[in-house]
């Protein structure tokens, strides 16, 4: 079986050989691309044929190349026409060796094209074919020539395919010999118009000649059609204009409507999320109160006072209040000696808190008034203290307000719109729509706050989330809607530069989904004139006769010409190639 090689198209025969040496199998079969230089050199092939020789392999090719197949034939190297055959070995179809070919020379006409160069070869004299002499340069004439040999005998190479063992017997016939056959009529044309290069070149200039000038004609007779361009300014009389109206614009209508104004419109919206941490203001008590006890006196009457719970004592502007219901009891008499008439105040002990906390209610021993009594009474039902009051501390904390939330989440709305507005103004711009910031609506979707009313707390963080969206426009189809309704309120006059007309809107009312604008347009009008018309007038005109074939109209007071290229002095032949562009005086 033979080992199956490929080879590239460029490959040096060094590098074939190379690989016929690496090769285990002592049969090879190269698979040669078409036009592969190696198979175009019968130099090539030959010292193929002889390395493989010197190393005892068998070598064969698979190639459909025609020169190939014949340089191959000569050498008696075998020809494989498809892959699977050289791999299953099967008897190839295989020309004579060069040894097996008749003594007599084989010789082939060749046309030298290059005759004034080298000098005409004489068709009568042949050039031998022999392996000793064989050049490089004369091995593609002596293929060119087998290929024009072949051409003339069958016109087409036979597709070389697998055969059956009964052809492959018929196969072993003697094969015909070579012959050398005349010059072809095609070779002695080629020849002759070799040996006579002026009156071929001189008879072969004049149909170019004739094709440049028709070419030049149609080239210039082109240019002047399709090449010059006009622009014609006309100015007009014009009258100032003013347009009014309300647009609405409408996230669910689909096209603009002139007659209606409506133009269509798309929600832009985004959310922004913010936190951010904020100091509690609130403070709150939170010291300890004093307490303490004292004696209340009744020196009033002889009849029991009552002091429910907490009933107020005052010293010194500190009020306390008394823990629990107390009966004081009236005052009694005592005779003296005298004899004498003594009462003495009914007493009772009340213990008392401080209505505040903090440790300027530690009082020493004081006076207490009952406040809650008539004045009448007060001097006469008292308290009186005799040891200090103790416990009382100072101390205060910060606290959480409603007041510290609520201005939380206005500071922070203030800032989520400040810069959510300006990337929702980006966001429109992205999307090519314009938006009205007056328009934009927030909503709350997230309010919270880290700390509850009321908790001792320094500082709490607070969390808004909004939700920021309007209806965003085409100021195109804005100016479209616009500029349609002028022409239908216009009729006969038309608007100058529209584009150029002042269009200002503002912000009538907005609800879900819908946004009504006033619209106000300034312009100028006038007389409506027929461009195609006016192209007519001035086309394939000089720039005077254009000039005052326009002139002539009533409406128009002025009009200035341009054309391109300068150098013609004529308007264009074609009415697409001239632009008409009204203005008006300013």
């Amino acid at each position: 079986m033979n080992e199956i090689i490929y080879l590239e198209p460029d490959e040096e025969i060094t590098s074939v050989i190379d690989k016929l040496k690496a090769s285990e199998s002592n049969s090879v079969a190269l698979v040669i691309p078409r036009g592969a230089t190696l198979a175009q050199s019968i130099v090539n092939l030959k010292l193929l044929k002889k390395a493989a020789e010197g190393i005892e392999k068998e070598i064969s090719l698979v190639a459909s190349d025609k020169i190939a197949t014949n340089l191959a034939s000569q050498l008696g190297i075998a020809i494989y026409s498809k892959v699977s055959d050289a791999q299953k070995a099967v008897s190839p179809k295989k020309a004579p060796a060069a040894s097996t070919l008749p003594d007599h020379d084989i010789s082939f006409k060749i046309n030298d094209y290059s005759a004034k160069a080298s000098g005409s070869v004489d068709e009568d004299e042949a050039i031998p074919m022999s392996d000793e002499e064989l050049g490089e340069e004369n091995q593609y004439k002596e293929a060119i020539s087998e290929a024009l040999k072949e051409k003339d005998e069958t016109d087409e190479m036979p597709e070389i395919e697998e055969k059956s063992q009964e052809e492959n017997e018929e196969d072993e016939e003697p094969e015909k010999k070579f012959e050398s056959k005349p010059i072809s009529e095609k070779e002695s044309t080629i020849k002759e118009k070799t040996d006579n290069p002026d009156k071929e070149i001189g008879f072969s200039r004049k149909p170019f000649i004739v094709i440049a000038i028709i070419s030049i004609v149609l080239i210039l007779a082109a240019s002047y059609l399709f090449l010059p361009y006009a622009t014609a300014k006309v100015i007009l009389k014009t009258d100032d204009y003013k347009f009014e109206d309300n647009i609405t614009i409408g996230k669910d209508v689909a096209e603009i409507s002139a007659k209606e104004m409506l133009i269509p419109g798309k929600i832009v919206e985004i959310e922004k999320e913010q936190s951010k941490s904020f100091d509690a203001t609130g403070k709150k008590d939170v010291g300890e109160k004093a307490t303490g006890k004292l004696t209340v006196y009744n020196d009033y009457d002889d009849k029991p006072q009552l002091l429910p719970v907490g009933t107020k004592l005052s010293s010194g502007g500190k009020v306390f209040l008394s823990t629990k219901e107390v009966s004081v009891p009236g005052f009694t008499f005592t005779i003296l000696p005298g004899p004498k008439l003594v009462t003495n105040p009914g007493t009772v002990e009340v213990t008392v808190e401080a209505e505040k906390s903090g440790d300027q209610y530690n009082l020493a021993p004081s006076n207490f008034t009952i406040t809650a009594l008539p004045a009448d009474k007060q001097s006469k039902i008292y308290g009186r203290s005799t040891t200090a009051f103790t416990g009382g501390v100072t101390k205060e904390v910060k606290v959480v307000t409603e007041e510290d939330l609520a201005n939380a989440e206005k500071q922070l709305k203030e800032e989520i719109l400040t810069n959510s507005k300006k990337e929702l103004l980006q966001v429109a711009e992205n999307q090519h729509a314009a938006v009205i910031e007056s328009s934009i609506t927030e909503d709350i979707v997230l309010s919270s706050a880290s700390k509850e009313v009321n908790s001792e707390n320094d500082k709490f963080d607070y969390t808004l989330k909004l939700h920021l969206s309007t209806l965003g426009f085409s100021q195109q189809d804005l100016f479209s809607a616009v500029r349609q309704a002028v022409e239908l309120e216009l009729e006969n006059k038309m608007l100058i530069n529209p584009e150029k007309s002042e269009v200002t809107y503002q912000l009538k009312e907005s609800n879900a989904g819908n946004m009504v604008l006033a619209i106000v347009l300034n312009g100028k009008v006038a007389t409506k004139l027929d461009e195609e018309a006016l192209k007519n007038k001035i086309k394939n005109k000089n720039l005077l006769q254009a000039k005052s074939s326009l002139i002539g109209d009533a409406v128009i007071s002025d009009v200035a010409i341009s054309i391109w290229p300068n150098i013609i002095k004529r308007t264009p032949v074609l009415t697409k190639r001239i632009d008409i562009n009204f203005d008006y005086s300013k």
